[in-house]
């Protein structure tokens, strides 16, 4: 913590990236929630596409469909 930060933040940590909230499945990020999505299936997929992207294996030239 640097001396001009009021208070520590609160990090939450999980084994599961992936939730169901009001009917809908969703995966956490670091900075936001991202979703909703129609089954856990299509949630656990669109993260690792996400984690794919964020590794630099695919690039936004290989999705045909941006959400």
């Amino acid at each position: 913590m640097r001396k001009d930060d009021s208070k520590a933040k609160a990090y939450v940590r999980s084994d599961s990236r992936v939730f169901h909230l009001d009917g809908s499945w969703w995966f956490a990020t670091r900075d936001t929630d991202d979703g909703p999505y129609s089954s856990e299936g299509e949630a656990i997929a669109q993260l690792a596409e996400y984690v794919q992207l964020l590794r630099g294996d695919i690039d936004l030239s290989e999705i045909d469909e941006i959400d």
